[in-house]
């Protein structure tokens, strides 16, 4: 017979002193102190990777191409409207601590009409349109297509990074929205370089991409931005 079994487990009595005591020196006794950044200083290296990340792809993108693709005049002043957007988006996202943020549903609105919005306006800026057959084959549809995806997935992790273990409360919708805003980045600077404005090009490589963009952040952000 166990000794155990007939001993009575009072739940609602804690242990005596001496058994607590020597449980919080268990569970205290190898704790050091951990820095922790402030929310204004995540939120401006969160800015600051966003500007280097935007600097960076339109310096390389210019590079290679001279100038602007389409109307050089237009398609900056959209980029500008897009820089603006992303402020927006990240301020939803992250500007307030977890629990005091806004509703959920208007995170939630945000994180979906977005991209929706973007799709809209290369839509919007297509100047012919080919057959599906033709876009699927095109070497430059595939390589624009892979290269804003992969630039737009290092911009969103470069603005996740500060936001590590800080949101117990929605980290996937967060991660959706900080990955929103890292993509917005890149396809903004995709759109600025990238000479085609065919439509098909546009809305595979450039607007799937961000829509791939934001699930993959909202993926990333429950493991990444969970406690």
């Amino acid at each position: 017979m166990d000794p155990f079994d007939g001993l009575e487990f009072k739940r609602d009595e804690p242990p005596c002193a001496a058994v607590s005591a020597r449980i919080r020196r268990a569970c205290t006794s190898d704790l050091t102190p951990a820095s922790s950044l402030s929310a204004r200083r995540r939120l401006l290296l969160t800015a600051l990777a966003a500007l280097a990340g935007l600097a960076a792809l339109l310096a390389a993108g210019l590079w290679d191409h001279r100038e602007p693709g389409g109307g050089s005049e237009s398609v900056l002043w959209a980029a500008l409207g897009w820089v603006s957007v992303v402020s927006v988006v990240l301020g939803v996202g992250v500007a307030r601590p977890p629990g005091k943020r806004s509703a959920w549903t208007t995170r939630l609105l945000v994180a979906t009409l977005v991209p929706l919005s973007f799709c809209v306006y290369l839509a919007l800026a297509t100047s012919e349109t080919l057959s599906l057959d033709h876009a699927l084959h095109d070497r430059g549809t595939m390589g624009c297509g892979l290269y804003t995806l992969l630039t737009s997935a290092l911009v969103a992790l470069g603005i996740m990074l500060p936001w590590r273990r800080t949101d117990p409360v929605s980290p996937a919708l967060t991660g959706a929205l900080l990955g929103l805003g890292g993509g917005l980045v890149a396809a903004t600077a995709a759109s600025v370089v990238c000479p085609c404005r065919e439509g098909w090009h546009l809305g595979l490589a450039h607007g799937a991409s961000l829509v791939i963009v934001v699930l993959i952040g909202a993926w990333v952000g429950r493991r990444w931005l969970a406690p």
